[in-house]
């Protein structure tokens, strides 16, 4: 019974919580010992006995169906008076052996009696393996065996990733391994003797004895003792009209986990349940679901921020984000009964293993930028143009947040991507050997990569370049990138080519209080580009700016962005045209070629620059009105995200003012708002219809898309 002495407060709190622990603490002097040899006790009328298993097989006759206070108070009481018990013991079993002894003398003085040895077994931690040793010695096999096929599927991929990332610590005390898991700050409690079905910890109950056998794996690996995982975990999921009957089971689960977030209101979610999140992504890898996986990633991502008062993540961006993880699995199981395979198959995505590796035969550069975010992360993207695949793709370095000094736009532009720098790279067409793709698509910056140089770009005519880079030169090809038809598959492009065929000088927006440039397409469709103005951008505005006016550009790389209902494209890096040939131009690297004669207007320019600094630092955005439509689009998520946000059922005085919103919707012909606002406020107590009702808002904004794009002397692209 020794391992109750091993449970102190952390562990007792994990098990139950701690003020479950401070309220069993305040009722020890009520314990009562009613047999020592059987660990029973009796506390406020109630009978409680403590297993051998431990803690999880204790039981109490209260109508608790978990750990109650009578069975912590029990342990507690145990280990307070642990000695005076033992003591207690040993003197009753030595009166026992005595008057034993003397009816022994009496029949048989000649028969020598021994102490009779006690049933309990109350070993110190020198009397037996350390709790580590212990752990070394279990079975493997046994240990697999002893666990469901789904729990030893999830375990191999719960292993894999904690071998990976190195995110296991261990301290050892006594009978006790306190195993730290760094990536989830939390911990997990193995004890000499109890093998898994003992160890503690409060990670989910569904995925929790898997995790416990990955861990303990995993320890096997860390100390080079031999582990074998059985041959059922490695599966394989074949081409399926259907799901099976695991999937659907782990779908459904994941749905009802986002229905109980609304519940619980999404100002009031617990870690416990946001971790939950993380073992649902580690699942869907083992379905080989990864593009499912990247969702629940994102949402999971997004909870931890708002956890830890990240002032960038608020609760209506996750309520947006669980309205399309619901439909996504609804999507799932739509899919499986309509018997869709393509649809199933595009659901899942294509598995990509880190392992996997492709040839890239040529690669023509595009530019590269910097970039930073309020979070502190930064890095250096550059794109090329894959000739093979006829895209654009795009490679990263970067951190994910400040730590690293050493790690600037300058250092980043000296070291560069696969040990060659940004200017190298910006030079050359090079072809990639063992080229690592990341789930998105993009390129990985894998120092195992290989480049050759092809040749150098300059080699290039225009014409070539152009017939090579396709890019994009018809403005109409944006809209259907950025307002795709479904939500499903919604990927925003980070990066265009654009071939303009005309490029304007940069204009000053004084309502806005930016830069901009408009560019026009081979049907003179015309788009605007952004020129933000802040210390940030000050390097690429002026560049931009000098190029625009005084030289022919060819191709413009732009970054999109996606904020408030909006579209922008933001200039990045620029194909120029010489007499010598054409070259790129990093707008946030490269220097323009110093000219006296155009000196005066980078002067000026500067000065504008210097003068909408000042003024942006003492007036704010002018507010752009919004059209009636918008404004009830608002006012409904007003409404829906206050409710998703604390778990409550809906008032009358918003039932009334949504039904008048509904109305509104099916005036303007959006009939199946207005269906779903009716459909949520007679179901106020299904969240599922509230996470209907934002998935279809997000496809009404989605479609509302402003685009800055102008047909000849027409306003922006309509809604």
């Amino acid at each position: 019974m020794s391992i109750y002495l091993s449970y102190d407060d952390d562990t007792l709190a994990t098990f139950a919580n701690m003020g479950l622990v401070r309220r069993a603490k305040k009722t020890i002097d009520d314990v009562v010992c009613v047999d020592i040899d059987t660990m029973t006790f009796e506390t406020e009328s109630f009978v409680v006995q403590l297993s051998n298993d431990g803690i999880q097989k204790a039981t109490c006759t209260c109508p608790s169906h978990e750990c109650c206070k009578h069975i912590l108070a029990s342990i507690l009481f145990f280990q307070k008076n642990y000695a005076n018990l033992d003591t207690k013991d040993n003197n009753k079993d030595n009166d026992k052996d005595n008057n034993n002894t003397k009816k022994d003398n009496t029949d048989n003085n000649t028969k020598n009696s021994k102490p009779k040895q006690k049933t309990t077994d109350k070993k110190t931690p020198t009397e037996s393996l350390s709790a580590l040793q212990d752990l070394l010695t279990l079975d493997p096999i046994l240990l697999q065996k002893s666990v469901k096929k789904s729990e030893r599927i999830l375990a191999h991929t719960l292993y894999d990733d904690l071998i990976k990332d190195n995110v296991v610590s261990v301290i050892e005390t006594n009978n006790k391994l306190t195993i730290t898991l760094t990536h989830l700050d939390t911990s997990v409690y193995y004890f000499n003797g109890l093998s898994l079905s003992g160890m503690v910890s409060q990670l989910p109950d569904k995925q929790k004895t898997a995790y416990h056998l990955a861990i303990i794996a995993s320890l096997f690996t860390m100390n080079n003792a031999p582990w074998q995982w059985t041959d059922d975990v490695n599966i394989v999921i074949q081409a399926s009209f259907e799901l099976s009957d695991d999937e659907l089971a782990f779908i459904k689960e994941l749905k009802q986990l986002c229905i109980n977030f609304l519940k619980q209101g999404i100002s009031h979610i617990a870690k416990e349940s946001v971790l939950s999140l993380h073992l649902f992504n580690l699942q869907a890898r083992t379905h080989q679901m990864p593009r499912l996986a990247g969702i629940i990633r994102r949402v999971y991502g997004a909870m931890m921020d708002l956890l830890t008062d990240d002032i960038h993540i608020k609760e209506s961006m996750i309520f947006d984000e669980l309205a399309f993880l619901y439909h996504y699995l609804q999507s799932f199981i739509n899919s499986h009964h309509a018997k869709n395979q393509e649809q199933i198959d595009k659901l899942r995505g294509k598995v990509i293993k880190d392992y996997d590796e492709i040839g890239i035969n040529k690669l023509i550069p595009l530019g590269g930028t910097w970039w930073q975010n309020k979070t502190g992360a930064r890095g250096v993207d550059f794109c090329f143009w894959d000739c093979d695949n006829n895209e654009l793709k795009s490679v990263t370095n970067g951190r994910a947040n400040a730590l690293d000094t050493t790690f600037t736009s300058h250092s980043a532009y000296q070291t560069g991507i696969w040990g060659a720098s940004i200017d190298y790279l910006s030079r050359h067409i090079i072809s990639l050997t063992h080229a690592k793709i990341a789930d998105n698509g993009t390129l990985s910056p894998s120092e195992l990569t290989r480049y050759r140089e092809l040749g150098e770009l300059k080699s290039l005519s225009v014409q070539a370049f152009l017939d090579n880079a396709k890019g994009i030169d018809d403005w109409q090809e944006i809209i259907g990138l950025i307002r795709p038809d479904s939500r499903l598959f919604l990927t925003y492009p980070n990066y265009l080519l654009l071939h303009p065929s005309d490029v304007s000088e940069i204009e000053l927006d004084e309502i806005n209080q930016q830069f901009f440039c408009q560019i026009s397409d081979k049907n003179n469709r015309q788009l605007t580009l952004t020129l933000p103005v802040s210390p940030l951008f000050e390097k690429r505005l002026k560049n931009f700016g000098f190029w625009a006016k005084f030289h022919q550009i060819v191709s413009i790389l732009t970054k999109v962005q996606i904020q408030d209902n909006e579209a922008s494209f933001l200039p990045v890096a620029l194909i120029i045209s010489e007499p010598s040939g054409i070259y790129v131009f990093n707008l946030d690297f490269d220097y323009v070629p110093y000219a006296k004669q155009k000196q005066k207007y980078l002067d000026n320019l500067s000065g504008r620059i210097a003068n909408l600094l000042a003024q942006k630092q003492k007036s704010r955005h002018t507010p752009i009105n919004s059209d009636n439509l918008t404004i009830a689009v608002n006012q409904t998520l007003s409404i829906i995200n206050f409710y998703a946000n604390t778990g409550r059922h809906i008032s009358q005085d918003d039932k009334d003012t949504l039904t008048s919103l509904g109305v509104y919707f099916y005036n303007m012909g959006i009939d199946i708002i207005h269906h779903a606002i009716k459909d949520m406020c007679q179901h106020d107590g299904n969240k599922d219809k509230l996470l209907r009702l934002r998935y279809l808002i997000g496809l009404l904004q989605l479609q509302r898309l402003a685009l800055p794009i102008v047909d000849g002397e027409s306003d922006y692209e309509s809604d």
